[in-house]
């Protein structure tokens, strides 16, 4: 950025890199606690160090108890202050201040018909987090019309789970299909986080979150399948995941 050039995070995502304590992927939650001790803030599956401005967010998987991500922020709250006004957005993003403070993704968001709702507008949003200043994707649903309608935003979908510790780049795709075959709409998404920066810009990965309709017509997630997704890399395209998921049983109440 102006000619400076810095270290902004690392995420550790191969057992053969380390810590500089010695810490790696597949080691215990017990070998974290021995290593760093106790922990600034601890939340479901992520434990987070923070100290001097650095950052370390190691997360976990709750069932084995063995580290599946390290990541380390250096500069990563500089980094979003300084290209937050246009690197991290689609070009076509526009406000809303029925959604503030969220942007909306513009190329992502569309009208179609779901179950209970009828004919809605599905939004595509980025926010940027006040707590950690990682940028997050958030959805809902509003009312299809031009006219003024009270209560204009029907429904916030719950937590993305690529949200997880990642700051999201931009929402890559959205697919609307009945997955599980019980007669409701299913939303897929997947979007890119961020994984660093290289002298051709900003590298990403993908990472994919499915919404299931529940029969009183709201969403759910399924925080096991969406992690089983991403770890068997089943999440770079639409067909890729709704491929993945029909062979699964899946029943959602």
């Amino acid at each position: 950025m102006d000619g400076e050039s810095y270290l902004v995070a690392v995420s550790l995502e191969n057992p053969k890199f380390k810590t500089k304590r010695g810490l790696k992927i597949g080691d215990t939650l017990g070998k974290v606690l021995q290593l760093y001790g106790k922990p600034s803030t601890v939340t479901n599956g992520s434990l987070l160090y923070s100290k001097n401005g650095l950052h370390l967010r190691i997360q976990w998987d709750t069932k084995t108890e063995k580290v599946d991500n390290i990541f380390i922020e250096y500069n990563m709250e500089k980094s979003v202050k300084q290209q937050r006004s246009a690197d991290y957005v689609e070009e076509d993003a526009q406000p809303d201040p029925d959604l503030e403070p969220y942007t909306i993704q513009r190329e992502q968001s569309f009208t179609t018909t779901l179950n209970g709702w009828g004919d809605v507008k599905f939004i595509s949003t980025l926010k940027d987090e006040e707590t950690n200043d990682l940028i997050h994707a958030k959805f809902f649903l509003e009312v299809n019309s031009d006219k003024n309608v009270e209560n204009k935003i029907l429904y916030e979908f719950p937590e993305f789970y690529g949200n997880n510790g990642k700051m999201i780049d931009r929402i890559k795709a959205v697919s609307f299909k009945d997955l599980n075959q019980d007669g409701r709409t299913d939303i897929v998404i997947i979007a890119d986080y961020i994984t660093g920066v290289n002298a051709h810009g900003i590298e990403t990965l993908p990472v994919a979150g499915i919404y299931f309709q529940k029969k009183d017509n709201t969403y759910t997630t399924l925080p096991e399948l969406d992690k089983s997704i991403n770890q068997t890399g089943h999440n770079r395209t639409l067909q890729n995941v709704i491929q993945y998921v029909s062979k699964q049983r899946i029943n959602v109440q």
